[in-house]
Order: structure tokens, then C-alpha cells, then sequence
């Protein structure tokens, strides 16, 4: 009966051993199948596209604003009191017309009294010259006479040029853009009295980075558009480019412009300058501003290499439509990420996903 017994617990414990260890083999597979998406699920997924190379477009578009080629300000020479104003905001006037005069009575009256006293000593020198053959007079009286007409005619030619300056005129032809003063007000010599604004011709000032400067050069053709008169084109001559930087490091360009009659342009306003440059045939790499990282004065990328990424610096060129002209650092057909950056480093294992 003990055998019997004993038999039985043996078996019992066989079974139970097998039983146990088949439990932990299945686990041992059951884990090594689960492994894999274990260590998938730490992949953090992206969207990537790949660097390629396109045709540089055949121009470079700019904005800017236009100013008047020319703008004077007029200024009173004379002081007194504005006695003609013969301008208002928008008139039209032509090089050397009158624009005010001031009152100049004053000084005409000291006019006419020299040239009273002008007449007077040169009827006195005539006198005294036919009667200086009979010794009746000096040659030393004569000389006085003659030194007193000299002063009187001085006298008289500074008082007419004060009274010319009591004339104030425009030297150029133009549009009267402001008027500062009034009929009947008393100014002062040196007082700005009205604005004067060559718009026959203005200038567009567009500023340019150092990179597209390159491929700009004075008296190349350009074409003028603006929001104004969008379906006006106008035409334009880069005139001048400047030889220093503003602290933006971008570069002064001006383009003249001439203005059209019927649908006039007016200083102040904004358009759009087309430059058609020599590199239509040109391919440049380019990637999606969007698969920048980092700001645009020290770019990087995160590159995938072998279900990983990198994080490279490049040198980026233009920008244009939201496209970035990369210049160093990637090679065509490298696949940068462009969603997902903000939950990578170095290093970070990547799922790609599709769009």
C-alpha cells in the first residue's frame, strides 16, 4: 500500500514539474515575441522628405517703396509778411514760377530814395567835370563825387537783391506736396515755407541681402508691379546700389521708375520688383523651411541614417515659397525630418511615418 502511495506522489510530482516547465517556456516565447514591438514602441514617429536638387528660378523678387526722384523744400530768404501765396497742397508748378512773395515795400522805398540820391550825385559830377577845365573845382572833389556814386550804386544793388529774395520760386518742375505758411504771416528768413516733389520720375528703394546682390548690376531692366494697379506693369533701371550695409546688413538699391500719367504713382507707396537674372539653367539643393530646426543664423537638420537620426548643421542660401536653398551640409537624396522634431535628439530612434 505504501508503494502504491509513494508510485503516486511521484507521478504527481512529474506531472507538476513538466507542467511547470512548459508554463516557462511558453513564457520565454511568449517574451521574445513581445521584445520587438517593446522596443518599437520606443521609435518616435516622423514625416521625412528627401533634399533634391530643382531649377533655380530665373528671377528675384523684392519689395519696396517708392520716394520722389526729387524733393525740395522751399525757403523764405526775405523776412516779412507773407503778402502773396500763390500755391495750395497739389498744384502743379513749373521750374522758376512764383510760389509767395513777401511784402517788400519797405525795401522798395529804400530803393527809390538811392536812386533819387544816385540821380542827383551823377548830375553834381557832371557839373563839377565841365567847370574843372576852368580850375573852379578840385580833382581831389571830383574823386569824392565820383566814391559817392560808387557807395550809392553798392547801396542800390544790395537793396535789390534783398528785394529778389523777397520772391520765393520753385527750381524745379514738380507737384506742391505741403504748404507751411499763410497769407498774411509773418516769417522769418530761413523759415520752410512749402514742398516741392518731382514726380515725373521716382524712385523704387528696395533693400537686398548680400547673396542676391550678387546677381544685380546697375542699368539691369526691371519690371514694376504694385497692389494699386495690379493688372499695370511698369519699367524700371537699377541706378544705383550702395557700397555700405545698413546694420540689418542689407544693401540700398534704387530702380527709376517712370510714372504714368493716367494711373500715376505716388511716393510712399509699395510694389514688387522683378530682376531676371542669368541662372535659369542653374539647380540648386533645396529642403522645406519647415524641416529647419533652430534659428536662421545657425541652421540645422535632423537626417535619418538607419532608423536613426542625426542632427547637422548646414548653410542655407535664399529662401523663397517656403523653400530653403541649402548650400553645405546635406547632399541630394538625404531624407531630413520635417514633423515630428520637437521629440528628437541626437540619437533618437525614428518610425517613419507616411503622409
Amino acid at each position: 500500500m505504501k508503494a502504491k502511495v509513494l508510485i503516486v506522489l511521484t507521478l504527481t510530482l512529474v506531472v507538476i514539474g513538466a507542467m511547470a516547465w512548459k508554463l516557462s517556456a511558453n513564457k520565454k516565447v511568449i517574451d521574445a515575441r513581445r521584445e520587438p514591438d517593446a522596443k518599437e514602441s520606443f521609435a518616435i514617429p516622423v514625416r521625412v522628405t528627401k533634399a533634391k536638387k530643382i531649377n533655380l528660378e530665373d528671377h528675384l523678387q523684392f519689395t519696396g517703396e517708392f520716394e520722389a526722384k526729387e524733393t525740395v523744400t522751399l525757403i523764405s530768404e526775405s523776412t516779412g509778411i507773407v503778402k502773396q501765396l500763390k500755391i495750395k497742397e497739389g498744384d502743379r508748378i513749373k521750374k522758376g514760377a512764383n510760389a509767395l512773395k513777401i511784402d517788400d515795400s519797405s525795401l522798395q522805398s529804400q530803393l527809390h530814395s538811392v536812386e533819387i540820391s544816385l540821380q542827383k550825385a551823377v548830375k553834381d559830377l557832371e557839373r563839377y567835370q565841365k567847370v574843372q577845365a576852368a580850375g573852379a573845382v578840385s580833382r581831389s572833389q571830383i574823386e569824392d563825387i565820383e566814391l559817392g556814386i560808387s557807395k550809392l550804386e553798392a547801396q542800390k544793388a544790395g537793396i535789390k537783391q534783398q528785394i529778389s529774395f523777397s520772391v520765393v520760386s520753385s527750381p524745379i518742375n514738380g507737384v506742391v506736396n505741403d504748404v507751411f505758411v499763410e497769407k498774411g504771416e509773418f516769417v522769418m528768413a530761413g523759415t520752410k515755407v512749402a514742398e516741392v516733389i518731382d514726380t515725373k520720375k521716382l524712385q523704387l528703394i528696395l533693400k537686398v541681402s548680400e547673396k542676391d546682390l550678387l546677381h544685380l548690376k546697375e542699368g539691369m531692366k526691371v519690371k514694376i508691379t504694385t497692389d494699386v494697379y495690379p493688372l499695370e506693369e511698369y519699367e524700371g533701371t537699377l541706378v544705383n546700389i550702395s557700397h555700405k550695409a545698413d546694420p540689418s546688413k542689407k544693401f540700398k538699391v534704387k530702380v527709376m521708375v517712370n510714372n504714368n500719367e493716367n494711373k500715376s504713382l505716388r511716393a510712399g507707396m509699395f510694389a514688387k520688383a522683378y530682376f531676371h537674372t542669368t541662372n535659369v539653367n542653374q539647380q540648386v539643393l533645396s529642403i522645406p523651411r519647415k524641416a529647419l530646426t533652430g534659428s536662421l543664423k545657425e541652421p540645422k537638420v535632423f537626417v535619418v541614417k538607419k532608423k536613426k537620426v542625426t542632427l547637422i548643421p548646414i548653410t542655407i542660401g535664399s529662401s523663397k515659397n517656403n523653400q530653403l536653398t541649402v548650400l553645405s551640409g546635406l547632399k541630394s537624396g538625404d531624407q531630413v525630418v520635417v514633423s515630428g522634431q520637437l521629440n528628437l535628439k541626437e540619437g533618437s530612434e525614428i518610425k517613419i511615418v507616411k503622409n
